[in-house]
């Protein structure tokens, strides 16, 4: 009897170390999101103050290109940010931005001071286009189609290594893809057929 009570922790603690163990594999740069084969959802964000127009919905469509969530707040966006500015460079895809829980003069500090990777950057404030897209945190990037679609959602850090693993090759993937002839827009109507 008293043995089984020596053995109770230890198969609790094997049991549990097991969990963990299983735990440390999950890749957690991969979550699942409701948007996925979805419209990017309606947004109209005003430009960060002295760079460029207003970023609208409409602006996800034509060609395959990516939308960065970061904040000056955010640590991992400012590790990040390096290779945003070398992709941006090598005009491989294009890169939108969004940025999070800034004020106007810090959103552009911050691009002023580190370089503005982004075709368009839109100031969110109200945290209304960021529940619509279920952005959890910074960065965040999200893979859009040629017709305005999310296809992919990629939670952290885009690196080098991430870039090329992961996102070139879904990238290269959408691009060999016909274009729908009749895509479904951003905000859901029917896109011109």
């Amino acid at each position: 009897m008293n043995r089984a009570l020596y053995l109770l922790p230890l198969g609790t603690l094997a049991v549990i170390l097991i969990f963990a163990v299983r735990g440390l594999g999950i890749d957690t740069s991969v979550q699942p999101s409701a948007l996925i084969s979805s419209p990017v959802p309606e947004l109209s964000l005003d430009p960060v103050p002295g760079f460029g127009e207003a970023l609208e919905a409409e602006d996800f469509g034509g060609e395959v290109s990516l939308l960065n969530v970061y904040g000056s707040w955010c640590a991992p966006c400012r590790a990040e940010h390096p290779f945003l500015m070398e992709l941006a460079a090598s005009g491989d895809v294009p890169i939108y931005g969004l940025n999070w829980k800034d004020t106007p003069e810090a959103g552009a500090a911050w691009l002023r001071d580190l370089g503005n990777p982004y075709a368009k950057v839109g100031l969110e404030t109200g945290s209304t286009a960021i529940l619509d897209l279920g952005v959890t945190g910074a960065p965040e990037t999200f893979l859009i189609d040629r017709n305005g679609v999310i296809r992919h959602r990629h939670v952290g850090m885009l690196t080098p290594r991430s870039y090329e693993e992961d996102i070139a090759p879904r990238i290269a993937a959408l691009r060999e893809l016909r274009p729908d002839p009749d895509p479904v827009m951003p905000g859901g109507a029917p896109g011109p057929g």
